[in-house]
């Protein structure tokens, strides 16, 4: 992973990983990443409590983000039971995406306060 990437992302594979090689794999992510950390999960005790993935609270995920950055930012609601997180590091310039159609949302750049 400690290739000089500016960006490091994980798409749907999170899940897959234990709850304590879930947060060592952000960690270590936030750590060889120069820019940002972006990555999705299911977020949905009916979507990721089954036997071969690993279930996840979006309060706690956005927590532990939150203690590697003042700079993260989640965002849920787009697709039922699926939540994106952001954590940029800090002097790195802010994304600013264009709302979404339909829920009248922004993504990284919202002010979404994490809750549930």
């Amino acid at each position: 992973m400690y290739v000089g990437a500016d960006v490091v992302l994980f798409s749907g594979s999170l899940n897959t990983l234990s709850v304590e090689a879930f947060y060592r794999t952000l960690q270590h992510a936030y750590e060889a990443a120069a820019e940002e950390v972006v990555f999705n999960y299911l977020c949905s005790p009916e979507l990721a409590g089954t036997q071969y993935l690993t279930w996840h609270k979006p309060r706690d995920v956005l927590e532990f983000a939150r203690r590697l950055t003042p700079h993260a930012r989640s965002l849920n609601g787009y697709i039922s039971g699926d939540c994106s997180v952001s954590m940029r590091k800090k002097g790195t310039p802010t994304l600013t995406l264009p709302r979404s159609t339909g829920r009248g949302k922004e993504f990284f750049g919202s002010r979404y306060d994490g809750s549930d």
